[in-house]
């Protein structure tokens, strides 16, 4: 029997996920909500599926999951009102704007038994899942340094496929908050949490944004491991993005999607031939098929999934922490 599920929201991100779903052969896509009608209908023409209001969504007993793919800060109210209707929910990172309505989330999926998975897809990549690969076997040692840097791909300021409300500030916009992808990444890479952050710049590159384009930020973690994370985004038409770390044993490069590199008394390759043109595409959707995949067996084996609610908590309360931090110029400790 298939899972059926319906998508909320229907920008950018709810065209990427139908696009993985096509290739699960035991989930079917039914069909999209928007409160644009326009971009549901658009969505709902190219992958030959149903419009539906939100409410229309949520009543149809035939839909066992939602997928939440709306702006920020409307993850919340989305994901809750499906858990009250009885779905099970995928929501896309960040899981909300605030932890008082991450503990909502988690209280309401508890309450309703039903699943509940934040959408931390960077950690699914074929890439991410071999440098934990690689990590955990103690190949080069614990991991000592961490430097990630999200040098966002060619924009150029006030151009670009970045959606309107990603560029502001109060609707949850800004590179901090999009480097919550890095903060899961190397939390699950390390299985090790945040102790303390500390920001000394966070700014804006133009005016197009009232949300920040780019900053520094130091995390420290409990394991003795220290992160840089550099992101920025315009870039003046610059593409680099990748994580270098250092162990006690040797060192490790992950490329944003083609490859990882283990560097000890001689250099190991591990590259990701995805038979295209645009071998990050491929690898992105790879890593939405291998997230979804993990959130469908949740539901059909009735455990937790991977990136549980309490995960993406985690991940947001050390995100805030970096506004805080920068704010009160001073080391938060978490």
């Amino acid at each position: 029997m298939k899972i059926k599920v319906g998508i909320i929201g229907s920008g950018r991100m709810g065209e990427r996920h139908a696009d993985a779903y096509s290739h699960l052969s035991d989930v079917e896509l039914v069909g999209f909500a928007d409160v644009i009608d326009e971009r549901s209908e658009l969505l709902a023409k190219k992958f030959m599926k149903k419009t539906f209001s939100v409410k229309e969504m949520l009543e149809d007993e035939s839909i066992n999951a939602i997928d939440v793919c709306t702006p920020n800060p409307l993850h919340a109210q989305n994901a809750i009102a499906s858990l009250k209707a009885g779905k099970h929910v995928l929501v896309e990172k960040p899981m909300a704007t605030n932890l008082d309505d991450c503990d909502k989330m988690i209280q309401q999926a508890e309450k309703s038994k039903l699943i509940l998975m934040v959408g931390h897809t960077y950690r699914f990549y074929p890439s991410s899942l071999k440098t934990k690969e690689i990590i955990d076997s103690g190949e080069i040692g614990p991991i000592k340094l961490v430097l990630e840097y999200g040098i966002d791909p060619g924009q150029i300021p006030g151009k670009g496929k970045t959606p309107d409300w990603a560029l502001k500030k109060e609707m949850g916009g800004g590179v901090f908050f999009d480097a919550i992808h890095a903060v899961d990444k190397i939390r699950f890479w390390l299985n090790s949490e945040v102790s303390s952050v500390f920001v000394p710049i966070m700014d804006k590159i133009d005016d197009s944004s009232s949300a920040e384009q780019m900053g520094l930020a130091t995390l420290m973690f409990s394991c003795g491991a220290v992160a840089t994370l550099m992101p920025v985004a315009p870039s003046w038409g610059i593409r680099d993005t990748g994580c270098k770390m250092i162990g006690k044993k040797g060192a490790l490069y992950v490329t944003y999607g083609e490859e990882v590199k283990v560097g000890k008394k001689e250099w190991k390759h591990y590259a990701f031939d995805h038979q295209t043109k645009n071998a990050t595409y491929a690898h992105n959707l790879q890593g939405f098929i291998n997230e979804f995949s993990e959130f469908f067996d949740s539901i059909k084996n009735k455990r937790k999934p991977s990136v549980t609610g309490e995960e993406g908590k985690k991940n947001l309360r050390v995100v805030l922490a970096m506004y805080e931090s920068f704010e009160k110029r001073k080391i938060i400790d978490l």
